[in-house]
Formats: structure tokens, C-alpha cells, sequence
């Protein structure tokens, strides 16, 4: 069984997606509009928040994870991912 993992997209944004994330912490869907300011902010700083999906061969959602860099003043502004 071979899995992809790709940047999320605003469509993966459905109310499936937040029952995925439901399964570790509570992720109400918070509606539609809510959801599309959210997804605006995080490409507005893509270099900051990277979200990215695990997709199943079938193209089901069945993983989602989250990168974050975070840029530093310390080690000649250096850069780390958390």
C-alpha cells in the first residue's frame, strides 16, 4: 500500500477533515468562512506554517501534520523547524 503526502489544499478543508483531526483533539468544524480566513492567514506566511495531508491510495485524507519554522535571532539568524 503506497501513501502521498502533499501540501494541503483549500478543498481538503471539509467537515471529513476536521473529523480527522477530531480523532486526537477536539476540532469542531468551525464553518466554512471561519475556515477560509484560517487557510488566507497560513498561505499569507507559507514559509511559516507548512500543513501537510497523508492521503491514502484512494485519495481519502488519513493523516494530517503540521510544520512549523520558526526564524531566530540566534545562530546567525538561523532557522527551526518545530
Amino acid at each position: 500500500m503506497s501513501f502521498t503526502i502533499r501540501k494541503l489544499k483549500r478543498e481538503d478543508l471539509t467537515e471529513e477533515y476536521f473529523s480527522l483531526l477530531s480523532i486526537l483533539t477536539e476540532a469542531p468544524f468551525p464553518g466554512k468562512e471561519q475556515v477560509d480566513k484560517m487557510y488566507e492567514h497560513m498561505q499569507a506566511h507559507e514559509g511559516t506554517y507548512n500543513v501537510f495531508v497523508v492521503c491514502s491510495p484512494e485519495g481519502k485524507l488519513v493523516g494530517s501534520g503540521t510544520l512549523l519554522i520558526e526564524k531566530k535571532f540566534i545562530r546567525s539568524l538561523g532557522s527551526v523547524g518545530i
